[in-house]
């Protein structure tokens, strides 16, 4: 029988520890930025996150502002309101997913509100 090798891959709970802190800045937008800031402020990666985190809640409250006028347009106002709302919850799912790539990414409409504040 054959013994089949396997790769170690050795990853430091540093590491791990940042990919938590930037999740939890994606996760939860406002209250999140504040864990991160308070937890590990002197990290680029999550602090990166967590002012996408940040730039996302704020166009997500936007967004429900937009929709709460549109839902009392029938038809019209009902599908895009919809429309508004699927396409937050696809960009929180972006996020969500880049915080624990590893890498720094910018979630696509969120960094246009990052680059105003920051």
């Amino acid at each position: 029988m054959v013994k089949k090798k396997t790769k170690t891959v050795s990853k430091s709970k540093s590491d791990d520890d940042k990919k938590v802190f930037a999740l939890l800045g994606t996760l939860l937008p406002i209250l999140g930025y504040i864990i991160a800031v308070l937890a590990n402020k002197k990290d680029p990666y999550v602090m990166h996150y967590a002012k996408q985190g940040l730039g996302l809640g704020i166009l997500w409250i936007i967004a429900m502002a937009v929709t709460f006028v549109l839902i009392f347009i029938p038809f019209i106002g009902w599908a895009l309101s919809g429309l508004i709302s699927l396409g937050m919850i696809v960009l929180w799912l972006i996020g969500i997913i880049y915080s624990l790539s590893g890498e720094k990414k910018n979630i696509p409409v969120a960094e246009m509100v990052t680059e105003k504040l920051f």
